[in-house]
């Protein structure tokens, strides 16, 4: 299972996940496309959300294995947090651009 955490902060929802489970782990990315769904669905309307995640989505670069693998699920995961008003998507990670 692919954790997925969402802290009611006091001006915005904040929604942590860790899609690495997708490339390291052989998690199915319909499991974290569907958590995340879930998640989102079940989250406070009245409150802004935003999402962050341990590894990127996308990246500025095509150095890692990181890069050339979220870009395959960038559109699936961008079009959920659309569906659902997500007001920004934060990834981290990499400590260079």
């Amino acid at each position: 299972m692919t954790n997925i955490t969402i802290l009611d902060l006091p001006k915005f929802q904040l929604l942590l996940f860790d899609p690495n489970k997708i490339f390291y782990n052989n998690a199915s990315k319909t499991d974290l496309l569907d958590r995340l769904k879930t998640t989102l669905q079940n989250a406070r309307k009245d409150k802004p959300i935003v999402v962050g995640s341990h590894y990127p989505l996308a990246c500025s670069g095509f150095y890692t294995y990181h890069c050339t693998e979220t870009l395959f699920y960038i559109e699936d995961f961008f079009e959920v947090m659309i569906d659902y008003n997500v007001l920004l998507y934060i990834g981290a990670h990499f400590h260079s651009y």
